[in-house]
């Protein structure tokens, strides 16, 4: 069995069942991500799909003619690729899944962690989130931000209250980082592919503040496991 996330591919000799599965689509990326113009994503789109057929090179978006079923992980994934013309009746959404973490009761304390983790801290919200914390900070002094992920030298920080680690090792993020955090927040203003962080941060228990992004108003219900909140409005972040 193969098992291909976002990319494309050819079997060579022989029957191999493959399962393909995305979590939004390779169209959004050009678009939301790299910013290319609509003309220059069609254009890659039909040359790909006529290059992919004749030498029956299995794609989520250009070629599933060969495939049984799409595996995609959110309804909003689902919309994308069957306005990319993928067949209905080939799409099916199963939710990436994580096991409930050993949670344990928290004792009470002084201090409220809110924690970040992402390596695109610009695509992922981080400047919104900074400019938050600093306005909480005036009202609340209790307040501590945990960071993880690299920040660009354009942002200052303050060392009394953010902690910064530029990569943390996924065991270490499991055992120290998501244990002490009491709310997680990923607030990307433009896209994101799903957020698996965040799915990280629920297994143990602890609520997500979000922006109203691709997939993210699934993963978080709006008022009971966090917050879904309007992508770049600041004031917004703040109450929430």
């Amino acid at each position: 069995l193969v098992h291909v996330h976002s990319y494309s591919l050819k079997i060579e000799g022989g029957k191999i069942p493959i399962v393909i599965s995305d979590s939004s689509s390779n169209y959004l990326f050009l678009r939301d991500y790299l910013n290319w113009p609509e003309w220059r994503i069609k254009a890659q789109f039909t040359l790909k799909k006529k290059l992919f057929s004749k030498f029956g090179v299995i794609d989520a978006d250009t070629n599933l003619e060969n495939g049984k079923k799409l595996v995609v992980f959110s309804k909003f994934a689902a919309t994308v690729h069957k306005n990319l013309g993928a067949p209905v009746d080939k799409i099916e959404v199963i939710y990436p899944g994580l096991s409930s973490q050993n949670i344990q009761t928290k004792k009470a304390k002084k201090t409220v962690n809110i924690l970040f983790v992402g390596i695109w801290f610009e695509r992922k919200g981080g400047p919104q989130l900074l400019e938050a914390f600093k306005i909480l900070l005036k009202k609340f002094k209790n307040l501590r931000l945990t960071i993880v992920g690299p920040i660009p030298k354009k942002f200052k920080i303050s060392s009394l209250t953010i902690v910064q680690r530029d990569f943390v090792p996924r065991d270490e993020l499991f055992k120290k980082f998501y244990p002490q955090a009491d709310i997680f927040v990923l607030v990307p203003p433009k896209a994101e592919g799903f957020g698996f962080v965040v799915e990280e941060a629920q297994s143990f228990g602890i609520p997500a503040i979000v922006s109203r992004v691709y997939a993210l108003p699934e993963i978080v219900k709006d008022g009971e496991t966090g917050f879904v909140v309007r992508p770049s409005n600041l004031a917004d972040l703040v109450e929430k």
